[in-house]
């Protein structure tokens, strides 16, 4: 869920006279440094000027002020007319009001620009306010008016007077429908008004779900008397409609007001979050993994459900309860026949750290089904892994899987090992170098990487020109975790190792910590929303969902989703043709 609310600090105003020219490394402490720092960008690009312009910001003093007004009124590079408002806006400032006002309202301006207005105008006090509340209130039903209107929203909440909540309330009272939701959300941190309060139960009746599950949901926070009947009321009508906009409100108001009534309506509609509300959910789950007549009700019915998603979500609330019974209730859904409800419970399982788990699991390692026992054996290593048996299991089986069909689980007993750093297995990994299958060269460079030992330089070395694409940046990744050279053909590394062979040591580990990884210099041949595309196979995956039918930037006509197909157009244009996709 897109929170839009925003918290920022508002600098303090400082007047300083001192002459001193400060170090580069720190940030100007009086009004003259800042204007000496300023000088020394001054003739450069505008762009450039950004940071030494925002440093004014703090500095309630005439000869700064003049300094931003008159480069604002030359200024054409969009970053850094929004710079220069955020610190036009910075202090109060009496001459700020008419400029900013003229920011925030200009039909031309661009977000970036009308946000730093509204900043601004919160910070000027009675009069700034005063700018807010006449463009909280402009007319029009285009983008601009839209936007401005949003803005001003945006920034009474920065001034956070009784005065801009109670401005705040109206609109989320009358407003439109989206000026009503912004104003909502503005509401979050607004103290316990009666307007607020009204506002809100007028919201929770709303005809819009969206807006009825926000402000129910903020009663049930607030602990409002009968709170817990309206989010009810919100639940319900959810069932019969569209609840993707209010699932998040609806979820944190059954869990502000939980109870019997929302046992299974909590289960049926969390089943259904996307990972951008189960983020937001997880600190408040105690709540419900705590109540003793819910994680009854959901030992019992959680085996009944039809639906895989609700008992995958079941399954990761019981995670959290304890207990050798729960654990072994977890257990039996990782026999499940849809694979989706077995690995959820596998990976709960293993998470949990109960030990009790374990002979289950060891039953389910005898699987036909490869996915099952991979996840299987995850779990496995997530209990086993300080024992010192699960190692010599581990070795065991990448003796055995050697046939071609045990490619995956070869693979993944590799990775295991590394985690354990088995020395004792980087024979195996060097073996697998030179294998057919591209999955386990992978597992065995990525080894390689990560059991760092002098011994397998040489064997990466001479693997880079039989690698190409992906796994010929993987090679030069491991070889630079070990020695922090990059060099970009064989030969190279050939003659290099020559001379540093003897006597050489690993480069310690915490040194490369801190380092930058290159972006790739050879082999990426463009990008896709930045990623360097170095494989010659690429999958691409294209989220369609409702969300990115949302505009971008102030072209109403441009969604994310159009953008999203323009950078895949480019980049399909780009690669060369040998390139297979999907």
């Amino acid at each position: 869920m897109l929170r839009l609310l925003l918290l920022i600090a508002f600098p303090i105003c400082l007047s300083g006279t001192a002459a001193a020219q400060p170090p580069p490394s720190r940030a100007p402490s009086t009004a003259t440094e800042a204007l000496v720092a300023f000088d020394e960008v001054r003739h450069g690009a505008e762009a450039g000027r950004a940071t030494a312009v925002r440093a004014m910001g703090r500095f309630a003093d005439e000869q700064i002020s003049d300094l931003l007004l008159d480069e604002l009124a030359a200024s054409t590079d969009p970053s850094y007319r929004a710079a220069l408002a955020d610190a036009l806006g910075g202090c109060a400032r009496p001459r700020a009001l008419d400029p900013l006002t003229a920011l925030l309202t200009a039909p031309e301006s661009a977000p970036a620009l009308r946000s730093a207005a509204a900043r601004g105008l919160a910070r000027q006090g009675e009069q700034g306010e005063a700018r807010l509340l006449e463009a909280a209130g402009t007319a029009g039903t285009d983008a601009a008016a839209s936007s401005t209107r949003i803005y001003a929203l945006m920034g009474l909440s920065q001034a956070g007077t009784d005065s801009a909540w109670r401005a705040l309330a109206t609109v989320a009272s009358n407003g439109e429908v989206n000026e009503r939701r912004t104003a909502l959300r503005y509401l979050e941190r607004a103290p316990d008004l009666p307007e607020i309060i009204d506002a809100l139960l007028v919201g929770a009746r709303d005809g819009d779900l969206s807006t009825a599950a926000t402000s129910s949901r903020q009663l049930a926070e607030r602990g409002h008397a009968g709170a817990g009947d309206l989010v009810a009321d919100a639940v319900a009508r959810a069932a019969t409609t569209n609840a993707h906009l209010a699932r998040s409100d609806l979820l944190r108001g059954m869990i502000a007001s939980f109870g019997p009534r929302f046992h299974e309506p909590f289960l049926v509609m969390g089943s259904g979050a996307d990972a951008t509300t189960d983020r937001l959910l997880e600190p408040l789950l105690p709540k419900v993994t705590d109540d003793a007549k819910f994680v009854a009700w959901l030992r019992k019915a959680l085996p009944r459900r039809q639906s895989p998603a609700e008992r995958r979500f079941g399954l990761h609330l019981l995670g959290a309860v304890p207990g050798a019974e729960v654990t072994a209730e977890i257990a039996q859904h990782a026999r499940a026949r849809e694979p989706e409800v077995a690995t959820t419970a596998l990976r709960v399982l293993g998470r949990r750290g109960d030990p009790t788990a374990i002979p289950e699991l060891r039953k389910l390692l005898r699987s036909k089904d490869e996915a099952r026992r991979v996840d299987t054996m995850l779990a496995l290593h997530d209990l086993l892994r300080t024992e010192p048996v699960w190692r010599e299991e581990l070795r065991s089986v990448l003796k055995g899987a050697t046939r071609a069909h045990e490619t995956t689980l070869r693979t993944l007993t590799l990775d295991l090992l590394a985690d354990l750093q088995d020395f004792e297995s980087l024979a195996a990994a060097w073996k697998d170098l030179d294998r057919r299958e591209w999955t386990l060269r992978a597992g065995a460079i990525d080894f390689c990487r990560r059991v760092r030992d002098p011994r397998s330089v040489p064997k990466l070395i001479e693997r880079l020109d039989e690698e190409s694409g992906r796994l010929r940046e993987d090679v030069l990744d491991a070889l630079q975790a070990m020695t922090a050279m990059r060099f970009m053909q064989q030969h190279r590394w050939e003659e290099w190792w020559e001379g540093a062979q003897p006597g050489f040591e690993l480069v310690p580990a915490d040194v490369l910590a801190n380092r930058k990884k290159p972006r790739p210099q050879q082999g990426a041949t463009t990008s896709y929303y930045g990623i360097p595309l170095v494989s010659e196979r690429v999958v691409f995956v294209v989220d369609v969902s409702g969300s990115m039918s949302a505009q971008i930037g102030t072209d109403a006509s441009q969604s994310r989703l159009d953008e999203a197909k323009r950078q895949l157009q480019r980049v399909l244009e780009a690669t060369p043709k040998h390139f297979q996709f999907n």
